[in-house]
């Protein structure tokens, strides 16, 4: 009797699953079951604006941290004293692999299925190209993914010894492996970064018939622009090669990267495209500042911050002995209320809080730039970062005259985008004691202090001071900050910080054996080892 009644309820099992499967298909053959939310049976039109949004949101999550490290900001709760190894989460990290990675992935799929989408497929490998950068750069080596099956992956020379003895790529990112292996940062994440920038710049000149619409709903960058997507991806190579020269000294390739991208036009996200009626409309640098969700990102802490010692003085070359002496006319923009006549409550030791008689209002208010609005846009890379990019690699060939012209394109530029007086930049320019007057007086540090300047909140000007392991010949009066977290405090002055952990909240749950095998597990020491880039 037990077993007649097993065999009835198995074939009443059988039959109602296969009742229930005709029963609830289309006239088109679909089921009712169907997930039509699934990425793969997505177009890249309605996926790529989740995309972009979440790389705007990359840009502040990076820049939220790399700022205090950079000491374009100093926080009077003493945010700048490098105690990461503490955090439970890293955003950064998560915003790479379930934000903008996985999801620029399913554009390249999507748009590589259809025949009119060559837009699609080369936005979305420049969007990638740079999250991986930003990524690698943040953290070193990490789990890359394949572009697409048929693309191969280049390498950079190396002796017989290397290749030896190094890693073969093992490309398991976005696969659905919670421990996917980590490449090595030079040997192929730089590499294939650089394979996807000429993948897209390819498909870009590939075009020659309409695509798939792409305006300001999709492409909330450059409105569906595609010969302007091009110049960026020659913008970010530029990038790149500069990074990769601090090994191979190849500045040429930098300059033929910039010349690539001449005629570069600024990439920004545009918060004031929308209505600003929710937080995924405003730009999280904005005084709406109630858009902490407690998991993937943070709110920022401009409201207890205020311009750190080394960016007014050294940088901005306010000199507090002498008021009346001319500054940088950016300093008043940067932080409202900065006035030459008032007390020098206006910025403070990287470290340092704020005296215990002073309240945040006592220092100049930080909201209300042309970064730190509610509607601001958000830089995603700007022709004044190329600019120096410029200087900096013609300087380094001996090329001063250029480097020089390069260098007042970056600053005019970038004064004007602020909102000086063209009679007030001209003023600055032609100073000799605040800005070089000829290639004679040009010097490295000239250019990257203009430069560090001008990349106010971007993450990339961290890469730059550690690319010139903070050298206090190059950012002349850096040092570093007050009251460091303990593993740091003890240490030389010389021994700064390079990295950030990996995210606890999955790195060291789901993939402890390579975090050891790096010697980044639970080991503070891991944040001082140096980048792979940087010279050795």
């Amino acid at each position: 009797m037990k077993l007649i009644k097993q065999s009835l309820a198995l074939l009443l099992v059988l039959g109602l699953s296969t009742s229930c499967k005709d029963f609830f298909k289309y006239d088109d053959g679909s089921s009712i079951n169907d997930d039509t939310d699934r990425p793969f049976t997505s177009t890249p039109d309605n996926l790529l604006p989740a995309v972009i949004g979440n790389f705007a949101q990359m840009q502040y999550d990076h820049a939220y941290r790399t700022s205090y490290i950079t000491q374009h900001l100093n926080n009077m709760n003493s945010w700048n004293t490098w105690n990461y190894s503490a955090e439970s989460r890293i955003p950064e990290w998560r915003r790479h692999y379930h934000d903008v990675g996985v999801n620029a992935k399913h554009v390249m799929e999507s748009s590589n299925e259809l025949k009119n989408a060559k837009n699609y497929f080369a936005v979305s490998h420049i969007v990638m190209a740079i999250s991986t950068q930003m990524t690698s750069d943040m953290f070193g080596d990490l789990a890359m993914g394949r572009m697409l099956d048929g693309i191969s992956y280049p390498s950079l020379p190396t002796t017989e010894e290397e290749t030896a003895a190094a890693k073969p790529p093992f490309y398991q990112a976005f696969t659905g492996n919670p421990a996917a292996r980590y490449d090595d940062q030079i040997k192929v994440v730089y590499p294939t970064i650089l394979k996807r920038i000429e993948t897209a710049i390819t498909a870009i000149t590939d075009i020659d018939s309409p695509q798939l619409e792409m305006s300001l709903l999709n492409d909330n960058v450059y409105g569906g622009d595609m010969d302007k997507w091009k110049k960026l991806a020659f913008a970010h190579k530029s990038r790149v090669l500069l990074h990769l020269a601090n090994i191979d000294n190849n500045y040429e390739a930098v300059i033929d990267a910039v010349k690539g991208a001449e005629g570069f036009e600024s990439a920004y996200y545009d918060f004031s495209v929308g209505d600003m009626s929710n937080a995924a409309q405003q730009n999280p640098w904005g005084v709406s500042v109630a858009r902490f969700d407690g998991w993937s990102s943070w709110g920022n802490k401009l409201n207890s911050s205020t311009l750190s010692e080394f960016f007014a003085v050294q940088a901005l070359q306010y000199n507090p002995d002498d008021k009346a002496k001319a500054y940088d006319p950016r300093t008043e923009l940067f932080a409202n209320g900065f006035s030459a006549n008032a007390d020098d409550k206006k910025y403070l030791v990287a470290g340092s809080q704020k005296p215990g008689n002073f309240v945040n209002e006592d220092y100049p208010d930080l909201y209300g730039n042309v970064y730190t609005k509610d509607n601001a846009k958000m830089p995603i890379m700007t022709s004044e970062e190329l600019n120096f990019i410029s200087a900096e690699a013609n300087f380094k060939l001996g090329n001063k005259a250029e480097a020089l012209k390069s260098l007042k394109k970056g600053v005019k530029g970038h004064m004007a985008y602020m909102g000086v007086a063209n009679a007030d930049i001209d003023a600055f320019i032609n100073n000799a004691e605040l800005f070089p007057a000829t290639e004679a007086d040009l010097t490295i540090s000239a250019i990257m202090m203009q430069k560090y300047v001008a990349m106010y909140l971007q993450s990339e000007s961290w890469v730059d001071m550690r690319r010139y392991d903070y050298s206090p010949s190059v950012y002349s009066g850096l040092r570093r900050p007050n009251n460091l977290i303990w593993f740091f405090e003890d240490e030389p002055d010389n021994v700064w910080v390079y990295r950030i952990p990996y995210d606890p909240q999955t790195e060291e749950l789901y993939n402890k054996p390579q975090l050891e095998e790096l010697g980044a597990y639970q080991d503070p020491n891991w944040l001082k080892v140096k980048m792979g880039w940087n010279k050795k």
